[in-house]
């Protein structure tokens, strides 16, 4: 099994790039927060409220720990990462054991603009000074 990380900051293109990544490759793809979501049975913005950051991000290295486990067939599969997931409890270090991490970017005029205006994503709704339209 060979597992692709694509990771960058929210409205970088991870799961845009990893959909049509997966599909040049005929290969899996997957989001880690919709994997959460999935497991929890609820939203990632429904997890922070009421269980906090820091228990999420306790879901997030749960879900990569569990991934050599979970996919055990042969052939590739592709993630998008949540945008925090790398630099919390050495996540980074985690998926560049895991597999190969690919790292994507965009202009911080880019990154607002693709990200304005969506409720769905908790850390951008609460920040001081937020680019909620």
């Amino acid at each position: 099994m060979q597992f692709i990380f694509l990771i960058g900051p929210p409205g970088s293109g991870k799961t845009v790039c990893g959909l049509a990544l997966a599909q040049k490759l005929d290969c899996r793809f997957f989001d880690t927060d919709q994997l959460i979501e999935s497991q929890q049975a609820c939203s990632i913005k429904s997890l922070f409220a009421e269980r906090g950051e820091e228990h999420f991000r306790q879901l997030e290295t749960q879900l990569l720990e569990s991934l050599p486990s979970t996919y055990t067939e042969t052939g590739t599969i592709v993630f998008a990462t949540g945008g925090g997931l790398p630099i919390y409890n050495d996540n980074l270090q985690r998926l560049e054991r895991l597999g190969k991490v690919i790292a994507l970017r965009a202009s911080l005029d880019v990154l607002v603009e693709r990200v304005k205006g969506d409720n769905g994503r908790p850390l951008l709704a609460s920040a001081p000074g937020s680019i909620q339209e």
